[in-house]
């Protein structure tokens, strides 16, 4: 099997990793985790829920006072997770303890990505194996006996 055909597959197979955002403002397109303060889980409970410590979504933009999100999960303060549609959410920072930013882990990413190319090379080659039962080229089976 080509390279170029499997480069592809292990590009698909990528690892990401949510590790601590290098600031307290996170740029437009990134996905975040957003960890809220005790302050940032009573008021924001109308809005996404009682008991709610965690967000993750989009930044849609974001400035020292206010991040825009565009939220694709929140997870409540026992862990429980319950997945949204992109809603919006508009979050002042005060209300946040931290924040992770969703990475591209190249170690992880590596490791996969050499399994997957490893597997498909196996798999292709135990698949491109002529058969044994046909016998050479030029016999078609059975005996003339004669």
């Amino acid at each position: 099997m080509r390279p170029s055909r499997v480069l592809p597959l292990v590009l698909l197979a990528s690892c990401y990793t949510y590790r601590p955002a290098p600031g307290r403002v996170a740029a437009a397109g990134n996905s975040i985790d957003v960890e809220l303060n005790d302050l940032g889980v009573r008021e924001l409970a109308g809005e996404v829920g009682p008991g709610i410590g965690r967000v993750q979504g989009r930044v849609l933009a974001a400035d020292s006072s206010l991040i825009d999100l565009s939220v694709i999960q929140v997870e409540n303060t026992r862990g429980e997770p319950t997945e949204w549609n992109g809603e919006r959410l508009r979050l002042p920072t005060r209300y946040v303890r931290g924040i992770q930013e969703r990475r591209l882990s190249p170690g992880g990413t590596g490791l996969l990505g050499g399994v997957v190319a490893a597997t498909l090379i196996a798999g292709y080659r135990l698949l491109d194996r002529p058969s044994s039962a046909a016998g050479p080229p030029g016999e078609t089976g059975g005996s003339s006996g004669h």
